[in-house]
């Protein structure tokens, strides 16, 4: 079950990235000339990214609705929040108390609802490159037959404050990367340090497998 304390991390995270979303929103990630939004009539129109414009409108609705289920969960009534940032500040207390009243199930809910908002934040920002795949596949299963991976790096997005408009100011990233070896089906990991032993079970899996195809030829 997630812990409050997880929730809490994930919620600050939430509300260091919800603002950096409105000042990726006019980057050109490519669209076509017909993709194109203007603030007024009389100005120029700028790239949109469709992306990240889903994301903002889908959490502006989402994050608000899911405190009210929350509290409606709960039985609790408190004032409207108004908008994300303050719905964002009361999700873990929510949380807290669902677990507290034996409503794990819904907490889990809860916290599956926010994992799901900030991987969408992370991916429209563009901090989670692409796992990188191998030549490998994992040697725990056969079925189904699946490749292992590097996982991607992830990044940290940072800034001192937000300037009057509520935008970050000199934001930047800062990137960490994991040097593991992982299966996505299983979730089986290798550090380092394991490599050569992971090399000797992929050789005795492809001999498995090639001696069982040759029995299945037969």
């Amino acid at each position: 079950m997630t812990t409050n304390a997880h929730l809490d991390d994930l919620v600050q995270e939430l509300l260091v990235l919800w603002p950096a979303l409105p000042t990726a929103l006019p980057r050109d990630t490519g669209p076509s000339s017909d993709e194109r939004v203007a603030t007024s009539e009389n100005v120029h129109t700028v790239p949109l990214n469709v992306e990240v414009a889903a994301v903002i409108t889908d959490l502006r609705r989402a994050i608000p609705d899911w405190t009210r289920w929350a509290e409606d969960v709960l039985g609790v009534t408190y004032p409207p929040t108004g908008n994300v940032v303050n719905a964002l500040r009361r999700l873990a207390g929510l949380h807290d108390q669902l677990a507290q009243r034996g409503r794990a199930r819904d907490a889990e809910r809860l916290a599956a609802a926010a994992h799901g908002w900030l991987s969408s934040c992370r991916r429209a920002l563009g901090l989670d490159r692409p796992d990188q795949a191998t030549d490998m596949h994992c040697p725990n299963h056969d079925e189904p037959l699946t490749k292992l991976v590097q996982p991607g790096d992830e990044g940290q997005l940072r800034y001192a404050k937000l300037d009057s408009h509520g935008r970050p100011v000199n934001p930047y990233v800062t990137w960490r990367h994991i040097e593991v070896v992982c299966c996505r089906h299983c979730d089986a990991l290798w550090t380092p340090d394991r490599y050569m032993f992971l090399g000797r079970l992929i050789r005795q899996a492809d001999r498995r497998r090639a001696e069982q195809d040759t029995g299945d030829a037969a």
